[in-house]
């Protein structure tokens, strides 16, 4: 039987990867409002008229963000 569930990741598993960010202040992102602490999974990059954008994903979410204006807040999950 296979299952229609999303698939659930461990939390060792999502810390060692390197494709996972932790937010370390609350920030609004396409006006939905994330707390300090929100982790997201980072799907890819997209270079957009020289500047670079993160695709972030944290549940249904997903979005585009400017790494330059908001890489301070977004840090690797260790």
């Amino acid at each position: 039987m296979n299952s229609i569930f999303p698939l659930i990741k461990r939390f060792q598993d999502v810390k060692s990867s390197h494709t996972t960010v932790i937010l370390s202040d609350e920030k609004i992102f396409h006006e939905k409002c994330f707390r300090s602490g929100t982790v997201f999974f980072i799907r890819g990059w997209r270079e957009i008229n020289g500047r670079a954008y993160l695709i972030l994903n944290k549940g249904s979410w997903e979005g585009l963000v400017d790494y330059e204006k908001h890489k301070g807040v977004l840090n690797p999950l260790k």
